[in-house]
């Protein structure tokens, strides 16, 4: 059998290169010179008689044969490490980057005191957090500059899983200041007239409110302010500029102002954004990244 006259530490280079697409990345993670991680391609090419990777003026193009054999040798790899660290007794400490994307407020609200736990009991983990827009991140974990990501929208991307794992309440809320005066009927018409706080462009979240509880869409929104951070539409809202759909875990952190919040039709099934978290199908994670990934996975389910 091939694997009888097989050096392991080939294939421990092979899983390094191919995971950062480098190998002066794979060097430094293996404290291992450049030169000498080439030499060990080059061996694990001629042992297989294949070739692994194009060198490109770009750098590493992964061939079929790469890919292939990534895939069957990265989980088996983190596995026998498990179990000789089970057999030998041995606690290794988790070390390196973990290149996380998280939506502000919830990352905030609820990602980051995990995180901060997390992170004392393993202070030699980096942690790279990366605020921004579902579908940014999902083309970031697609391209593999994020391990995982934090999503409550995104477009079909047949590499990237995704996973539920938490519901978020939203709610159109205003304050008793900018309603003050104002008729509050419970009627298709009176919401449509209302100044809107959107967050991103073309008030998605507040036509998905209207056919949540209406089923239908408004004919015409009177859009006050646009903004890309929910935290600034929270601002606007409570400053009486108009009223806006926020989560409730933002709306439990207005503190004193939250006395002046209304929040509209409470009584009733309140619209849920479902939160997946989202990882590259095809990419076997680091340990660091996985063991993070899991760990926030096992809390928010476990909540």
């Amino acid at each position: 059998m091939l694997i009888d006259s097989f050096n392991l530490g080939l294939l421990r280079v092979f899983e390094s290169v191919y995971r950062h697409g480098s190998m002066s990345q794979a060097g430094r993670e293996l404290f291992m010179t450049q030169p000498a991680i080439s030499q060990n391609i080059k061996n694990l090419e001629a042992t297989l008689q294949v070739r692994l990777f194009d060198r490109v003026k770009q750098g590493l193009i992964p061939t079929h044969f790469a890919q292939e054999l990534y895939l069957g040798i990265g989980p088996n790899l983190m596995e026998i490490e498990e179990c000789l660290n089970r057999v030998t007794g041995v606690q290794t400490e988790l070390k390196g980057k973990v290149n996380i994307g998280l939506p502000a407020e919830f990352g905030n609200n609820i990602i980051l005191p995990i995180l901060a736990e997390w992170s004392r009991e393993h202070p030699e983990i980096q942690l790279m957090i990366d605020y921004g827009l579902a579908l940014e991140h999902i083309k970031a974990v697609g391209t593999g500059d994020l391990d995982f990501a934090f999503v409550d929208e995104f477009d079909v991307y047949t590499n990237v899983t995704t996973r539920p794992i938490r519901n978020e309440t939203l709610l159109l809320c205003g304050t008793k200041k900018y309603l003050k005066g104002k008729n509050i009927k419970d009627q298709f018409s009176f919401y449509e007239n209302l100044d809107f706080i959107t967050y991103v462009d073309n008030a998605i979240i507040v036509r998905q409110w209207f056919q949540h509880h209406f089923k239908r869409h408004p004919h015409h929104l009177n859009i006050k302010a646009t903004l890309q951070d929910v935290q600034g539409v929270a601002r606007m809202v409570v400053n009486h500029a108009g009223v806006g759909i926020l989560p409730l875990h933002v709306i439990e952190n207005f503190g004193q102002s939250v006395k002046e919040i209304v929040i509209f039709r409470e009584e009733k099934k309140p619209l849920i954004n479902s939160i997946s978290i989202a990882h590259l199908k095809e990419r076997t994670l680091s340990r660091q990244a996985e063991l993070t990934m899991n760990a926030l996975v096992e809390h928010l389910i476990a909540e």
